[in-house]
Parts: structure tokens; C-alpha cells; sequence
């Protein structure tokens, strides 16, 4: 026990370390490791801990270089509670579709919102575990971009969250720190294709460590649909 806390021995023997040294080796995302070793280790006639699944690589791309489309889209302001027009003359509805979670904005906040010119959009968000029943016009494969920004957390391993569509795993373990580039208030995208058969689009998202969130959700397509009806007007 350390501080009247019960800990693993690696944690403990972070703990112990110099102030300086534990700074260096949080950086470094010693201490996260230290911590999921002891989250993982199985206690005495427990069941060992399920396999994580594996999913796509999470790649963002900064909001400012995500490149504007001519596929109709579905734009909610998630946590907003007024709707919003983006720079492309866009309008994004109040939040809505969703289930569960909390809300929260900082519209008066003064610091700025890298890579984005919208910077109501990355002001808001929602939080915790809770997911967006999306209605769609029709069945096909739409892209699905998650427009995030971390407004809160200031360790790069402070927040962790696995985002599934369709009720199947699509990002696990989600830092917006690290997609970040390292830094908090920068404007990220995470995008996908998903192939939608009911006319409903589910997106979840589930806390591992700290919540869950999104700032925006926005659907293109049917990518299919509009690739067939542009190569039979050509």
C-alpha cells in the first residue's frame, strides 16, 4: 500500500520514483503501462481478462486537410444546442439521434481550436458511454467522420474509448492526445467506410479510461449509390 492505496508492485514502483523521474517517465507513457499490467494481471480464481479485439488502424487527419465532398451528408453537432454553419456554408443540426451520455461546451472559452476554422464545432462535445441511432434515406456504404478535439484531458494516456458501428468493434483504445500530434484543442478527424443494410446507422461509444466523446458526426454517401448515379450520367 502506498499513500493508503492498495497497488501492484510495478505502480508501486512508479510511485516511489523521484518527482523528476516520475514526470520523464510519465511522458513516456511508462505509468499507463505500469497501470494496464496491474488492470490485467488476473487476481487468484478470477477469469483471465478477454483478448481485445482487433480493429483498423486509427488514422486522423487535422480538420483543416480533410478534404470538402460532393456526397450528401449528414452533419449533427454533438453537445451543440443550437445548429451551426461551417465555412463551407454547411449546416450542422443540434444535437440529436443520440442515447445516453452527457453534454458539454465552452463557445466562451478563449483558447483557440487548432487546424479548424470552425471553431464552434470543436467546442462542443458529448461524453461518457452512449451511442447515435442514425436514420438513413437508404442502404449502401457510407464514409463516417468523427470530428474530435481534446478539451479536458492533459496527459497523452489520460482518455481511452472504442467507438463500434453496427454493433461491432470499428476503433478500440482511442487517444486524441496521441491523434492529436500530442497537443490538447487541436481539430482531428477519424473517418471509415460502413456498409448499412437496415437503413440505420449505429455508432457507439464506449469509455476504457475516463469518457467516451465526439464533437461532431458526420455521414457522406451512399458513396455507392452516388459513384452508379455519376457513372450513368457519364
Amino acid at each position: 500500500r502506498y499513500n493508503g492505496k492498495t497497488m501492484c508492485i510495478p505502480e508501486l514502483y512508479y510511485w516511489c520514483m523521484p518527482e523528476e523521474t516520475r514526470e520523464l517517465a510519465k511522458k513516456a507513457g511508462l505509468l499507463y503501462c505500469m497501470q494496464l499490467f496491474c488492470r490485467e494481471a488476473s487476481e487468484p480464481g478470477s477469469a483471465p481478462s478477454q483478448p481485445r479485439p482487433e480493429t483498423a488502424l486509427i488514422e486522423a487527419l487535422p480538420a483543416d486537410e480533410l478534404p470538402p465532398s460532393n456526397f450528401p451528408a449528414i452533419l449533427i453537432n454533438c453537445g451543440g444546442w443550437r445548429p451551426y454553419t461551417d465555412v463551407q456554408g454547411r449546416t450542422w443540426h443540434v444535437d440529436t439521434y443520440y442515447q445516453g451520455g452527457n453534454t458539454e461546451n465552452y463557445y466562451n472559452f478563449d483558447t483557440p481550436i487548432a487546424r479548424t476554422a470552425d471553431q464552434e464545432l470543436y467546442k462542443s462535445e458529448r461524453w461518457g458511454d452512449f451511442r447515435y441511432t442514425i436514420p438513413l434515406a437508404s442502404n449502401g456504404t457510407y464514409q463516417v467522420i468523427l470530428h474530435q478535439s481534446e478539451l479536458f484531458i492533459n496527459d497523452s494516456d489520460g482518455r481511452l474509448f472504442d467507438v463500434k458501428m453496427q454493433g461491432k468493434s470499428v476503433f478500440t483504445d482511442v487517444n486524441l492526445c496521441s491523434l492529436g500530434f500530442g497537443q490538447k484543442f487541436t481539430a482531428l478527424t477519424i473517418q471509415t467506410s460502413q456498409e448499412v443494410l437496415v437503413g440505420t446507422l449505429v455508432n457507439e461509444f464506449v469509455s476504457q479510461k475516463n469518457n467516451a466523446k465526439v464533437s461532431g458526426i458526420e455521414i457522406r454517401g451512399p458513396i455507392d449509390q452516388s459513384r452508379e448515379a455519376s457513372n450513368d450520367v457519364g
